[in-house]
């Protein structure tokens, strides 16, 4: 019982170990002193573009090297696209703060990625700013701020598939399990909420593979994963 409770308790401090390195951007401050020492990727091809979203929203693109996750072939080429509103309609101070808990804190939206021979694939996509306008509680007062819903995330994926193709470089989307393989630490999940949220992610995924491939610009697969890669 004993060496239950401490278990538990060792869980719990590596969430909130985490989560003081996310909210503080020490997390982001370290990916990006690592990513110098990472080879670069193929998509670093966009880094430092601007691309138009919807017709309105100007965004700029910053590509950062990360360490591929746990699941995929050794060797294998992995990254963060990290998409920001070159004019926000908010402070630019407040913006950067918002987006501080990002991989490389310079994500709106984020999609992460690695690489399959000459191949993209994005296997995550994550909005940074509503996560946390809705853990503040502060939707309506930021309601007018862009790229804040479900169709945005999607309308972004699809520009950047978009840009890649018109550069050569094939994109495809990962399956929804090899997305929640690939992007989730079980560890760091609540444990009362631990299966809605798996259930949750993969609706998501499920949901935005099917958007994606209405225009038949990004495929789903699962080819990036090791045979027989256990839970």
């Amino acid at each position: 019982m004993d060496l239950n409770h401490g278990s538990i308790s060792m869980a719990n401090l590596t969430r909130i170990l985490y989560l003081f390195a996310m909210y503080t951007g020490l997390r982001a401050a370290s990916n990006q002193a690592r990513s110098l020492f990472l080879p670069r990727t193929r998509a670093s091809i966009i880094h430092g573009s601007i691309l138009r979203v919807g017709g309105s929203a100007n965004i700029e693109i910053h590509v950062n090297t990360r360490v591929a996750p746990k699941g995929l072939r050794p060797g294998t080429k992995a990254g963060m696209i990290s998409v920001s509103l070159v004019e926000p309609n908010i402070p630019k101070p407040l913006y950067w703060l918002l987006r501080l808990t990002s991989h490389f804190g310079t994500g709106h939206v984020e999609i992460a990625f690695y690489e399959e021979g000459e191949t993209i694939v994005f296997f995550a996509i994550r909005n940074i700013i509503r996560s946390n306008i809705n853990r503040l509680g502060m939707v309506r007062r930021f309601r007018s701020l862009q790229l804040g819903s479900n169709s945005d995330e999607i309308n972004v994926a699809k520009q950047i598939a978009t840009t890649f193709f018109s550069c050569g470089i094939p994109v495809v989307f990962a399956a929804p399990e090899t997305c929640i393989e690939l992007s989730v630490n079980r560890s760091l999940l609540n444990p009362k909420t631990h299966d809605k949220a798996l259930e949750a992610m993969t609706r998501k995924y499920k949901y935005i593979a099917s958007r994606i491939d209405t225009r038949h610009e990004v495929m789903r697969t699962t080819s990036g994963l090791n045979a027989g890669v256990q839970e």
